[in-house]
């Protein structure tokens, strides 16, 4: 506990929005008040309440923005929207040859002349035969007490991935894959059955597979969506071996800009350790 404390502090004291992050959750945890279901509660209201934001003060939270100054809440896009920020900004990127997306699930390379029609690049959606918008936490296990519209285009849980691998995962759950079932997806990842769970399962490449815990522990706890125990132990695992990146770090930022709200698994990445149920 010690150490997840200390983890915890450093990554608040070096943290660039900590103000996100109100002053009494921050003492909870540097006094040692971390009880996991109280953690839960909090982050949810810090994830889901509206923020006013003060410079050089914490933010207050607020259930809505009517009539306040300086107040942000989750902006919800449309399903259209979400899809241009995500194709044409978040993973966008650029290098000697020109613009070009890169595939999360198959490591496929797609540039700015790829295509005729629905080409990439600044604000465009690319062709949806080839590359198309992944949910990390599937549609079809959304939760119906929260907006669907939040839900479907919240830019935390959206991949840009091939067409194939995108249909090919369906809604079905994370797991380590030790027996194959489709021979013809791309060779990072694999669908197949995983022993532990009992079920056909997705595996991401391995550069992704921390990405992918992370946002499904920030969708479990903004939009109340328990993860079954099998999946979890395999993310929890995920989060361990693929830690925060830079990458990582850029993106929440710039959703930050975007959408106004922050994933604290990305932020303070040691309250997994501490949330002791997803």
């Amino acid at each position: 506990m010690y150490k997840i404390l200390i983890l915890l502090l450093i990554s608040i004291r070096s943290y660039a929005f900590q103000n996100y992050y109100p002053k009494q959750f921050r003492e909870n945890i540097k006094n040692g008040h971390l009880n996991p279901e109280q953690m839960k509660k909090d982050l949810q209201k810090i994830m889901y309440l509206s923020h006013i934001v003060s410079k050089n003060e914490d933010d207050l939270l607020v259930k809505n923005c009517e009539g306040k100054k300086n107040c942000f809440t989750h902006r919800v896009f449309s399903y259209q929207d979400a899809r241009r920020i995500l194709f044409g900004t978040l993973f966008l990127e650029k290098d000697e040859l020109g613009i070009f997306l890169k595939d999360n699930y198959c490591n496929i390379i797609y540039r700015e002349s790829s295509f005729k029609e629905a080409p990439i690049g600044k604000g465009k959606i690319p062709n949806h035969h080839f590359i198309n918008c992944e949910h990390i936490w599937p549609q079809s296990k959304f939760n119906k007490t929260f907006s669907k519209d939040m839900q479907k285009s919240d830019l935390h849980h959206l991949l840009p991935v091939s067409s194939y691998a995108n249909s090919t995962r369906g809604n079905y759950p994370f797991a380590e894959v030790e027996e194959v079932l489709n021979e013809h997806l791309c060779s990072p990842s694999s669908f197949g059955y995983d022993v532990e769970s009992n079920q056909s399962s997705y595996e991401p490449p391995s550069h992704i597979k921390g990405d992918i815990a992370r946002a499904m522990f920030y969708f479990s706890i903004k939009y109340n969506s328990p993860i079954d125990q099998y999946q979890e132990a395999v993310l929890r695992k995920w989060n361990q071996i693929d830690p925060v990146s830079s990458h990582e770090m850029i993106r929440n930022n710039l959703i930050y800009k975007i959408q106004y709200t922050r994933n604290p698994f990305i932020d303070i990445p040691a309250l997994v350790d501490i949330i002791k149920d997803f």
